[in-house]
């Protein structure tokens, strides 16, 4: 027997095992909306890839997207199957970089019909403002609604308002509701989100919230969901109380969107 068959033998597999794979053939781009529709519903994460790539192209182009195209998108991000045959990457939703890159190009249509979507999976606060008032009431109703505490939804509900607020876009009906709403969130909100309720509350300027403020200032443990955290995280909600009550303080959402218009 040769003793170097084994290791002969290892070498090939080997060699195989690192021999580049035959390419596949990308599929052809969509020319129309309803070939991208089609391809959006493929099982070929390719011919998907490829039909959020002509809804991207569109949009930097600054061209409209049909409805049902956009319906198509928002089907597509929604369903669990968007990852197969793709690998995943470290990713909240698990589902792979690419998800988190078209759920952005669904929020930058700034259709109401992503609303939902835009809500409680992924969407920008500046894309929500610029809907306008059909965003404005689901935003206060997952303020108010205790059931609702998912991180995104109240951060980017709490975000979106502010700049609403400033642009005067509620009524007054509305802003009671508001500032009902952002005082339940300064009592119950995470740390996390705690400094997103003090911008919305500078920005209502009521005084009942700015009260609140001044107490976290002071004591950062003055609302209940405070008891127990550690000492940087209160020292960080502290320092973020006595920034919000400076004169001429204008909330970081307003501020990135007067430098990006």
């Amino acid at each position: 027997m040769n003793p170097l068959r084994p290791t002969l033998s290892l070498i090939a597999g080997a060699a195989l095992l690192c021999a580049p794979a035959r390419a596949q053939e990308p599929p052809t781009p969509p020319e129309t909306e309803a070939e991208a529709v089609r391809m959006l519903a493929s099982d070929d994460y390719r011919e998907r890839d490829a039909a959020m790539n002509f809804v991207g192209r569109r949009l930097r182009d600054g061209l409209s997207v049909g409805s049902e195209l956009r319906d198509a998108m928002i089907m597509a991000l929604e369903n669990p199957a968007w990852s197969a045959g793709r690998p995943k990457v470290a990713n909240p939703d698990g589902w792979g970089e690419h998800w988190s890159i078209y759920a952005d190009v669904i929020s930058g249509m700034r259709d109401p019909a992503a609303i939902p979507f835009m809500l409680a999976r992924r969407g920008s606060p500046y894309d929500l403002a610029a809907i306008g008032r059909p965003a404005l009431l689901p935003m206060i109703e997952a303020l108010e609604d205790p059931e609702v505490d998912s991180p995104h939804t109240v951060d980017v509900s709490l975000e979106a308002l502010t700049l609403m607020v400033y642009d005067r876009l509620p009524t007054e009906e509305e802003l009671a509701r508001i500032v009902a709403a952002t005082r339940y969130r300064l009592s119950t909100s995470r740390p996390s989100s705690v400094w997103k309720a003090f911008h919305l509350a500078v920005t209502l300027n009521a005084p009942e919230l700015l009260s609140i403020i001044e107490s976290v200032a002071t004591d950062p443990g003055a609302t209940d969901e405070m008891q127990g955290v550690s000492t940087p995280v209160m020292e960080f909600i502290q320092e973020s109380a006595r920034e919000a009550l400076q004169p001429g303080f204008v909330p970081y959402v307003i501020r990135w969107r007067h430098r990006h218009r």
